[in-house]
């Protein structure tokens, strides 16, 4: 029998037309330490725990600084603006009702007299929250803000369907007609406003221009370093500060990254083609952390949601889904303190997320993905195959109790499978042995073979390695 090295399980998700779809689904990878070295891992993502229905949805929009709002997160839940804690104790605002259905941007900050204040913008108006209250913000230019953020005392507002910004100096109380300026670079229409450090992102429709505080006060916000690039955004609401580096979707339909230089591609071609296929509204992103990560989270209409991890190498791109669903069902979200809020995105309804956790609700969180056997250049034959995992990580009673993994694999490039093989993954307390499949014929010289495996229980699911012809 001819030994194998282990075989390379895929990190991360790909699609292409032509191309073979490789699987990750539902799951982050991680670098351990090893006797051998270091090693990546498969995990399975964070569960989501029903927390509580706000208001009466959709819910449109989240924010959460910490220090603003006594820790809370801002939310607009349908057309009623509320504070909300990590333990879903909801507050609302009096007065204003926020109109539309539309996701909104929801800039937090400070006044004169270090009140909290919350700035929504809703592409057709300005809306000013502090002290409880919710008003109309009259003082804004005609035609209403369509993008809004905050740095270092400054709201900064776009000025919808222009490539003008307005900005509220520290302590101010009105918008001032005086107090603007345009992303000169081009005269695209801007798309977003977005703050990361010291420097202000103006995401136009065909260009990016970065901005900063200048220290001037007849003039504060001016052309930072001569960043401008010949690329633009495609979604306001795809574009996230992720903890510091900057994430949308551009006119091309790439997702990018800043970090405050220059800027990268980090989506692969094929990820490209599905968000082009999408009207650019449907593009919905957000960000959250769980100790040791920090995902970019994009949701593509009704096709998919795709996950990018920042804190790892390689293959960052992977798949989350919700039971039933071909995307993930948590639409928005921040995290509050070490907790994670995620709105849902049809409904009212707010989750906790939960790393460690199984379930979506009462749906089990399902989990595939992918391995390559490279090929060579005579066939070779698999005597069998290894999966090295954890075991007996699962409920004593129903279901998950008696759990499964399942495997299929592909000679001919993902154009068609083999039947699903089960095999046992342990019950409570049975550690070995690890799953294994025996008789599995012949890889194809040259092309190889693509092995696909799932797991639908609500078990511990922690893939370290795959084996093939083990003695």
């Amino acid at each position: 029998m001819a030994l194998m090295p282990e075989l390379s399980i895929v990190l991360g998700a790909y699609e292409r037309t032509g191309d073979p779809t490789l699987v990750a689904r539902n799951l982050y990878t991680e670098q351990v330490a090893t006797p051998a070295g270091a090693k990546n891992q498969l995990r399975v993502r964070p569960g989501l725990s029903p927390l509580a229905k706000i208001g009466q949805g959709p819910l449109r929009g989240i924010a959460q600084k910490d220090g603003l709002f006594d820790g809370s997160a801002v939310l607009l839940s349908r057309r009623t603006l509320l504070t909300v804690t990590a333990e879903g104790q909801a507050t609302p605002f009096t007065g204003a009702a926020i109109p539309g259905d539309s996701l909104v941007d929801i800039a937090l900050g400070q006044d004169a007299d270090l009140n909290s204040v919350a700035y929504i913008a809703t592409g057709t108006a300005l809306y000013k929250a502090v002290s409880g209250a919710v008003t109309l913000d009259s003082s804004f230019p005609a035609g209403g803000a369509s993008s809004v953020d905050y740095i270092a005392g400054y709201f900064v507002a776009v000025q919808a369907g222009t490539d003008m910004f307005y900005y509220l100096v520290p302590g101010g109380a009105t918008w001032e007609p005086l107090d603007f300026a345009s992303a000169e670079y081009a005269p695209d229409p801007l798309v977003a406003v977005r703050a990361r450090g010291e420097q202000i992102a103006m995401l136009g429709t065909t260009t990016f221009q970065v901005f900063a505080l200048s220290g001037d006060g007849a003039n504060p916000i001016t052309p930072y370093g001569g960043l401008n690039f010949d690329f633009g955004c495609r979604s306001r609401t795809s574009a996230v500060n992720c903890a510091g580096a900057l994430i949308w979707v551009d006119n091309q339909s790439n997702v990018r990254r800043w970090d405050g230089g220059g800027v990268k591609i980090i989506s692969t071609p094929g990820l490209a083609e599905l968000i082009a296929s999408v009207p650019s509204d449907e593009l919905v992103a957000w960000s959250f952390a769980i100790p040791g990560h920090r995902f970019y989270v994009l949701r593509i209409g009704n096709a998919a949601t795709w996950v990018y991890d920042l804190q790892e190498l390689g293959d960052r791109w992977v798949t989350f889904d919700s039971l039933g669903l071909p995307y993930w069902r948590a639409q928005l979200g921040c995290n509050v303190g070490s907790d994670v809020l995620a709105c849902d995105a049809t409904t009212a309804q707010m989750y906790h997320l939960e790393d460690g956790r199984r379930m979506d609700g009462a749906d089990a969180v399902p989990m595939g993905w992918s391995a390559l056997v490279v090929g060579a250049d005579e066939p070779q034959a698999m005597a069998n195959l290894v999966l090295v995992c954890d075991l007996g990580d699962a409920p004593r009673t129903g279901q998950g109790s008696e759990p499964i993994v399942q495997m299929r694999w592909s000679d001919n490039e993902g154009k068609s499978f083999s039947g699903w093989r089960e095999r046992p993954l342990g019950a409570t307390g049975v550690n070995k042995p690890m799953p294994k499949w025996n008789a599995l014929g012949t890889v194809p010289a040259h092309i190889g073979r693509i092995l696909e495996f799932r797991i639908s229980d609500p078990v511990g699911r922690v893939i370290r390695a795959i084996k093939a012809n083990v003695p």
